[in-house]
């Protein structure tokens, strides 16, 4: 008697996405996310730009979801965080707060005009 042999599932690979922070504002829970040396900003529900769901964000606790997989990770603090990281430059803005605003800063409330020349 011969047995049939099913076809092994490929692996979909994903490159990982490290997370670097997380913020609320009244919209909801919001996680900064590292993919490819990029800070990108996230919240419940979208996907990720390597194809995880964010399920919920619980302080620096972020639940993840792909496919039937669910499970968690745990924003680092800057000192647990790898060197590489660390020396991203947007991952520099988001966690000196201290530093001043970069040369234009907020845009001024009144409009300004300007005259073109004929």
């Amino acid at each position: 008697m011969k047995t049939e042999r099913k076809p092994a599932v490929a692996i979909k690979r994903v490159i990982p996405v490290s997370f670097v922070g997380a913020y609320s504002d009244v919209t909801g829970a919001y996680v900064l996310s590292d993919y490819l040396g990029t800070t990108y900003t996230a919240r419940q529900g979208p996907h990720l730009f390597n194809g995880w769901t964010v399920a919920s964000v619980e302080g620096f606790v972020v639940n993840l979801v792909d496919g039937k997989r669910k499970w968690t990770e745990t924003i680092p603090s800057p000192t647990d965080m790898p060197v590489t990281v660390l020396d991203s430059a947007s991952v520099r803005a988001i966690t000196d707060l201290g530093s001043p605003l970069p040369p234009g800063g907020l845009a001024s409330a009144s409009p300004s005009f300007v005259p073109f020349a004929k």
